[in-house]
């Protein structure tokens, strides 16, 4: 007897002991019943059958990207405020500079590569102090707001750490 045809006398077993009004219980039946989603095997000797879920998929929305909070209102020559740093560089014009830059830019905020104005900001990225760095910050009214604004660069793929700064240059 074949796979298929063993298969297929199986499920007529199954059937024919669903439809019959014997008095028996199910206990007394010697026939295998699955769920819709499995699949039963059964080889060419008697009593030898095996059964396997099918494979189940799950398919869940991404979780949507924070949302980016309102910049600081007032900033104050000397003063601290909550800041999220974005890029530093030696050089000015440094591809990474530019594409910070472009990310504040993208998620409605106006800054650009300032030298030394956010004390602090080389600090929170981890630079060399010794160096004369350019840096890329947004500010904020309060740390949470930085927080939020950090993850939502971070969840778009730009790198952001947020922290206090001392704003110069302003003058």
């Amino acid at each position: 007897m074949t796979r298929h045809a063993a298969a297929a006398a199986l499920v007529a077993l199954v059937l024919a002991a669903g439809c019959s009004d014997d008095g028996g219980s199910a206990a007394d039946d010697d026939t295998t019943t699955t769920a819709p989603d499995e699949t039963t095997t059964t080889d060419d000797t008697v009593g030898n059958s095996s059964t396997s879920a099918a494979p189940s998929t799950t398919t869940t929305a991404p979780t949507p990207a924070p949302s980016f909070p309102p910049a600081a209102t007032s900033l104050e020559h000397g003063g601290y405020i909550d800041a999220v740093a974005l890029a530093g560089a030696l050089d000015p014009n440094a591809p990474e500079l530019i594409a910070a830059e472009a990310a504040a830019d993208s998620a409605g905020y106006a800054t650009g590569p300032t030298d030394g104005c956010d004390q602090g900001a080389v600090e929170l990225l981890g630079l060399d102090p010794g160096q004369h760095w350019y840096t890329v910050s947004v500010y904020f009214d309060d740390a949470a707001a930085a927080e939020t604004a950090a993850a939502a660069f971070e969840a778009r793929g730009v790198a952001a750490v947020a922290g206090i700064v001392q704003t110069f240059c302003l003058d």
